[in-house]
């Protein structure tokens, strides 16, 4: 896919679900934690930026699958449980200590 030219293309991606929004836009599995969180990298979704970084996770409570964008100088660690810290506003360590997510 190439890097969305119009506010149109982009309404039309934001309406996909997380797993249809990930192929659509070509994104490549960067790494896949023990406790399930994902993260990816998208080359050339946004003019403004060469890569963007994307947590997808399985909500405890509803089983529902989410997407959020992840800090550039996060998503390049290339680690899920530190992106998904980060999105806590946790470092690594205490987010390891959590024994539930809510």
């Amino acid at each position: 896919m190439t890097t969305p030219r119009t506010l149109q293309e982009w309404e039309a991606l934001k309406k996909l679900n997380a797993d249809e929004f990930l192929v659509e836009a070509g994104a490549t599995l960067l790494h896949k934690s023990e406790r399930g969180n994902e993260l990816y990298r998208i080359r050339n979704l946004f003019q403004s930026y060469r890569e963007s970084y994307f947590l997808r996770y399985v909500c405890p409570s509803t089983g529902k699958i989410y997407l959020k964008g992840i800090s550039w100088d996060i998503g390049q660690d290339e680690d899920a449980d530190l992106a998904q810290a980060w999105s806590f506003g946790l470092t690594l360590e205490e987010y390891e200590r959590l024994e539930t997510e809510a």
